[in-house]
């Protein structure tokens, strides 16, 4: 191993997030949304649903942020 290597990468189970976004449909705020945008791109290794929710979870936040 060099240094400046990594070492281990922690990559969350796509249940986990799944249930994140769920959460952050209801409480999340304008500041998630870069997070929240970035799976709703599409990660790789992630279920299609995750994706879809992540969409919804960007809208519900948006119409959030507006009002």
């Amino acid at each position: 191993m060099q240094n400046g290597q990594p070492m281990l990468r922690v990559d969350p189970s796509p249940e986990l997030v799944w249930e994140s976004l769920r959460a952050l449909y209801l409480v999340g705020e304008k500041d998630d949304l870069a997070n929240v945008s970035h799976y709703a791109r599409g990660i790789e290794g992630m279920p299609p649903q995750a994706q879809q929710q992540a969409v919804f979870t960007a809208r519900a936040i948006s119409s959030r942020a507006i009002r």
